[in-house]
């Protein structure tokens, strides 16, 4: 299909003719993209009768491609229509519909624009205010509720509660297709989640599909990820193998679930490697830590990890500060659960109280841990109700299950209440 250069194009998908708009301020926040279901940023081909776009690159996709390096049985592979995501709208009432309602489609309904047609203010369907757009963090103290790392700009805060969202993750769709699972995944918010790709437990916004009464759940890192990638630990462009069980080279841990591996080299990597923030700042360092792939340093006393004080593998990413000349294990740096909201309870399925355990970071007084008994400093879990604390790192978790269980000394503990 030659389109390069033209306006407007005739594409088999849609029966209007699409025209190019190149000004990526003309589209508006609830506008997306029906090739690949994200936001309809320019330049686009677009339909303005229907409101039907296309990204350029989308509608410039080939209907045929031949050869793909994980598929060699198979000769060629055929575009496809990605299938409409509308809730309570069925395929023949999808004809009948002379205006499509964006707002099934969007995270946020549009209050207030600038000039600039940019969305300053909105209402997002998970929380109960209005947002509001801003481009500075005063105290930069703040983390995103969607993804739970610290507030880059631009972000949505709330005026009226401590909530705050990055505007990337504020215009995401509420359903979309992910190439890694063939069901349409919704949009939702927990407190407590564990993401099937980078095994990591999660608060924030998910993505959630369903298939034969089973849940599959993606992070919104995850999320993001194409199955095509180009990292800046590997010179060569990485495929993802549901079949690949080689060991990451990022962490050096097997994948049971498949990885992106090359298909030049025996280099491979998994989502949890792939999905480590680019900098993070640890408790005992006021400065950020850079995710590091490379060590180029020979000196052996340099291969430990300044927080654990063990030894690290030089072959294996790594968290480092020049200036300082420290060095760390990523799980060191981030914790057992980075991505969890300070704060949040969950109820422990065994506690004989029925009672709430609070998710904190930071415990004052160094309570002891009942499981080890060494005393709580950070990421730890309790009770106030029964005195109850423990280390985050001393859970265990049961299979297919998203909360941890208590030991039979755990409650021999609770029953003395």
């Amino acid at each position: 299909m030659e389109i390069e250069k033209q306006r407007e194009i005739q594409h088999r998908f849609h029966k209007h003719p699409l025209v190019l708009d190149e000004e990526e301020s003309n589209h508006t926040e609830n506008a997306y993209c029906y090739g690949c279901g994200e936001v309809a940023l320019g330049p686009c081909f677009s339909c303005s009768e229907c409101k039907y776009h296309l990204h350029q690159k989308c509608a410039e996709a080939p209907y045929e491609f031949r050869f793909d390096p994980l598929h060699r049985q198979h000769s060629s592979f055929f575009l496809r229509e990605r299938p409409l995501i509308r809730t309570g709208v069925t395929v023949d009432q999808e004809k009948h519909v002379e205006e499509p309602d964006e707002t099934m489609d969007s995270s946020i309904c549009v209050i207030k624009k600038n000039e600039h047609a940019e969305a300053t203010i909105v209402k997002h369907f998970h929380h109960v205010h209005n947002l509001v757009l801003e481009d500075e963090m005063e105290d930069n103290s703040g983390n995103c509720d969607g993804c739970m790392l610290s507030i880059s700009t631009p972000f949505y805060y709330c005026s009226e509660c401590n909530f705050y969202l990055h505007k990337t993750w504020a215009e995401l769709p509420k359903a979309k297709h992910h190439w890694f699972h063939r069901y349409v995944a919704t949009l939702q918010f927990d407190d407590f989640r564990k993401c099937n790709l980078c095994r990591r437990h999660c608060s924030g916004l998910f993505y959630e599909s369903l298939s034969h009464g089973r849940e599959f759940d993606f992070c919104l890192r995850c999320a993001k990820v194409p199955n095509v990638i180009k990292c800046e630990g590997h010179k060569h462009f990485l495929f993802f193998d549901h079949k690949c069980q080689k060991q990451c080279n990022g962490c050096g841990v097997g994948n049971r679930y498949g990885a992106f591996r090359c298909r030049k080299c025996s280099f491979a990597l998994d989502f949890a490697c792939l999905t480590l923030p680019h900098a993070f700042q640890h408790k005992c360092d006021p400065h950020l830590l850079q995710l590091t792939h490379v060590d180029e340093n020979d000196d052996v006393e340099q291969h430990y990890c300044d927080i654990c004080e063990e030894k690290r593998d030089p072959t294996h990413w790594y968290y480092h500060r020049s200036r300082c000349d420290s060095y760390a294990h990523p799980e060191c740096v981030l914790g057992k659960f980075p991505f969890i909201k300070d704060g949040i309870t969950w109820p422990y399925t065994r506690h004989p109280h029925g009672h709430n355990l609070t998710f904190v970071r930071n415990v004052d007084g160094y309570p002891e841990c009942f499981h080890c008994h060494k005393l709580c400093e950070d990421q730890t879990l309790k009770c106030s109700k029964c005195i109850y604390f423990r280390h985050c790192k001393c859970l265990r978790f049961r299979r297919r299950m998203k909360t941890p269980v208590l030991s039979v000394e755990d409650i021999d503990f609770c029953l003395m209440d």
